[in-house]
């Protein structure tokens, strides 16, 4: 039973460390676009464009973001 419940804090933990930078602090309205995707680059999210819009939810780094597309 602690270990079930250690493994899912890992896996929580993870997460959590994946989803505030990338979808609380780049998300937000008052972050840069250049800032923004320096932010998404650093968590090796696919990113070729500077201008993203905010608000965007990504779910995974397993993602990739072309010129022109948001």
């Amino acid at each position: 039973m602690v270990k079930a419940e250690i493994k899912q804090f890992a896996k929580d933990a993870k997460a959590a460390l994946f989803n505030f930078p990338v979808n609380v602090l780049a998300s937000s309205i008052i972050t840069p676009r250049l800032i923004r995707s320096l932010i998404y680059r650093l968590w090796g999210i696919g990113v070729h464009s500077n201008s993203i819009a905010p608000r965007c939810f990504i779910g995974s780094k397993h993602v990739s973001i072309g010129q022109g597309n948001l």
